[in-house]
């Protein structure tokens, strides 16, 4: 689907160049740094309020996450400190 990007039922569609867009405006406005670990690599946006829960798209609700972090702020049942220290190593074993 090449106009838009659907990745959960809470997530309204916008076109996926508009998405890339914020995303590389985010990692840039942070200085392509993770925001709560500090990180440099394969780096994500994610909204710090949930579309769920009532937040946009605006870059103002976006902020700059390495993999493992993103996981752990979405799953954090799932990330125990071995398997987030475990994330970021394989994440910077791999190249964005």
């Amino acid at each position: 689907m090449p106009w838009a990007i659907f990745v959960s039922r809470y997530h309204r569609a916008i076109p996926r160049r508009e998405l890339e867009r914020l995303a590389v405006q985010a990692k840039e406005r942070d200085d392509y740094k993770c925001q709560r670990c500090g990180k440099a690599g394969a780096l994500e946006a994610h909204h710090v309020i949930p579309l769920e829960k009532g937040g946009s798209h605006d870059l103002k609700n976006l902020t700059t996450l390495c993999r493992g972090c993103h996981i752990a702020v979405h799953q954090p049942d799932r990330c125990s400190p071995e398997r987030l220290e475990w994330l970021n190593l394989v994440q910077g074993m791999v190249k964005e």
